[in-house]
């Protein structure tokens, strides 16, 4: 019992929450470019952006979604694999839109960066705007990424984590942005000596009939979030009206209704925030610009 409660802990998506104070950290920018363009949208919910799932296609247009689930390593092993016999039947190709969570999640953000034939011409592997590769979706680079265990994160913060273990008031858990730059260089590099960022505007989607559409998913609430919380005086943060969302999806219409840019945020730190898990990782941040009192 004790070690399936472990096993299903490090599985679990941790909480990704939207903050309202301008002074904290400030992963996501605001969707306005000046204080004046703020203060004359500031209570108008910015409408989402049609998705075009077939461009210029008229009458019925099937609609294909790939959801990929949570598990650590096992999921994005199998999520990838998956996705490898699925593109050996030709079906992946036709995916419109990949949903994922935790583990998968790093499956699908390998996936939605890449491109294909790559390595027979590199320079038709680049982000759109030709400033940084991107990496190959191939089977021998990347099942062996997908497969590798986060036992090297869990070193890094062991003796941090035994401490807080006997030490309940000492913050133990890895920041956000160490988890996120793990991540970066585990899953998103096109080689193992690369450091490039990448961000959600980088992604190619069916507008350009190259890869589907990325949604990746965050908790929003989770039942360890009272003994996390007022271990680290956070205090107790749950769900508290029917107008506050259970989870948070890294698409456009989540961030117009933060007043913040989607297409500006890091894909590094969308994937870390989807796949962290309680006790090791702590909580992902983001400002909400509607709420904020300057700019």
């Amino acid at each position: 019992m004790r070690g399936s409660c472990l096993r299903w802990l490090l599985s679990a998506a941790l909480i990704v929450l939207i903050v309202t104070g301008c002074s904290e950290p400030r992963p996501n920018g605001p969707y306005w470019r000046t204080s004046a363009e703020r203060e004359a949208n500031r209570s108008t919910i910015i409408p989402s952006a049609p998705l075009q799932w077939r461009t210029g296609q008229t009458g019925h247009a099937d609609f294909i979604a790939l959801g990929l689930s949570g598990g650590g390593v096992k999921s994005s092993t199998f999520s990838s694999e998956a996705m490898f016999y699925l593109d050996a039947l030709g079906l992946l190709p036709k995916v419109s839109m990949i949903s994922s969570v935790s583990g998968g999640s790093f499956a699908a953000a390998r996936y939605a960066l890449s491109c294909d034939g790559g390595d027979r011409d590199p320079g038709a592997c680049m982000t759109p705007d030709g400033t940084r590769p991107r990496p190959v979706w191939d089977y021998q680079t990347t099942m062996p990424l997908m497969t590798a265990s986060l036992l090297p994160l869990v070193l890094q913060a062991g003796p941090g984590i035994a401490l807080g273990l006997v030490m309940p008031f000492v913050d133990s858990t890895v920041p956000p942005g160490k988890y996120a730059s793990f991540i970066n260089h585990r899953y998103l590099q096109p080689a193992a000596n690369t450091n490039f960022d990448y961000y959600f505007r980088d992604l190619d989607d069916l507008r350009s009939g190259k890869r589907p559409r990325l949604v990746l998913n965050s908790t929003l609430v989770s039942d360890f979030r009272q003994l996390t919380e007022q271990t680290h005086g956070k205090g107790y943060l749950r769900r508290r009206n029917g107008d506050e969302f259970f989870h948070f999806a890294y698409t456009d219409y989540f961030f117009n209704n933060i007043g913040s840019r989607h297409g500006d945020m890091s894909l590094a730190f969308a994937a870390a925030s989807s796949g962290a898990f309680p006790v090791l990782i702590d909580y992902f941040n983001l400002v909400d610009y509607r709420t904020c009192a300057q700019s």
